[in-house]
C-alpha cells in the first residue's frame, strides 16, 4: 500500500527553492541522517573536509552546483545536493507525522 505523505509536487518545489526551509540546517541533517546516509556525524564535518567555507546560506549558494554534487557524490550516498536535501525533507516530514 502506498500512501502519499506530501503534495506530489512539494519536494521539486523545496529542490527549486520555491519552498525554503525555517530549520537550521545542522537540525534539518540531523546526526542520526549524517552518519546513516553519510562519511560524517554532522554536518559541520561534512562542510569542513570540502573545499568550500560554508557558513550561512549565501555561502551554500556560491558553491558551484556541479562541484557540490561531485563532492556530494563522493562523500554520502547520493549522487547530487538535491537528492541529499530531498532524502533529509523526506525524513524530517515522516518523523514529524509518527511524534
Amino acid at each position: 500500500m502506498s500512501i502519499e505523505l506530501l503534495p506530489e509536487d512539494l519536494l521539486e518545489r523545496f529542490a527549486l527553492g520555491d519552498v525554503e526551509p525555517t530549520v537550521d540546517l545542522e537540525e534539518f541533517f540531523d546526526p542520526a541522517f549524517m552518519r546513516e546516509h553519510t562519511d560524517f556525524d554532522r554536518l559541520a564535518a561534512f562542510w569542513a573536509a570540502s573545499p568550500w567555507t560554508v557558513d550561512d546560506r549565501a555561502d551554500l549558494e556560491a558553491v558551484p552546483a556541479g562541484e557540490l554534487d561531485d563532492y556530494v557524490a563522493r562523500r554520502t550516498e547520493f549522487d547530487s545536493w538535491v537528492a541529499m536535501r530531498n532524502a533529509a525533507a523526506e525524513d524530517a516530514v515522516v518523523e514529524r507525522l509518527m511524534a
